[in-house]
């Protein structure tokens, strides 16, 4: 019932969808068994779980593939 109301009285953030995803990288964890592991929250656009994408930063950029949302 609590979560209920909370989610009621908060309205859902506006996202924009029809742009290129963007999520800024909050931390990195290296997990034994599934490697490199970088968390973040979405900011704009879509990614699905099998996606390719890309990795912008400070050095070269990386591709890898999406495997959790």
């Amino acid at each position: 019932a609590l979560i209920a109301a909370v989610d009621e009285y908060i309205p859902t953030p506006a996202r924009a969808v029809d742009q290129p995803f963007l999520m800024p990288v909050e931390d990195v964890f290296s997990i034994s068994g599934r490697g490199t592991v970088a968390t973040g929250r979405i900011e704009r656009g879509v990614i699905k779980v099998g996606e390719e994408m890309e990795i912008v930063g400070i050095r070269d950029t990386k591709k890898t593939v999406c495997t959790g949302v």
